[in-house]
């Protein structure tokens, strides 16, 4: 069965949002574990008594409670937003990808009713 222009033109759409879909999930998935590891520090950082450091490029720097706590929270919460704004886009490209779906369902359905 020869598929047409727009059946091509379609699935090659398909594929490119399905490949677009995945990188913004890896994205996602990055982010859903910095900001794990941003509230495990943050819960460490409130059972601590001792000292703490936060990293600076290769060293360690002394800092003090509030000061990293006021960094953690700031992070989670750019953090978070980033994650949201991703999930956002995820589901424009579900959409986008179910529509093409049933575009081609139709096309095909079409092609072989008319062969």
């Amino acid at each position: 069965m020869e598929l047409n222009d727009q059946t091509k033109q379609n699935i090659v759409k398909m594929q490119n949002y399905q490949q677009q879909y995945q990188n913004l999930m890896l994205q996602k998935d990055n982010l859903v574990m910095m900001l794990s590891d941003i509230k495990n520090a943050s819960f460490e950082l409130k059972n601590s008594n001792d000292d703490v450091y936060k990293i600076v490029g290769p060293i360690l720097v002394k800092s003090d409670n509030q000061t990293l706590e006021n960094y953690l929270k700031e992070k989670k919460e750019t953090l978070e937003l980033r994650i949201r704004t991703l999930e956002k886009q995820e589901n424009k490209f579900k959409e986008k990808i179910e529509e093409i779906q049933q575009k081609l369902k139709s096309l095909l359905n079409t092609a072989n009713v008319n062969a």
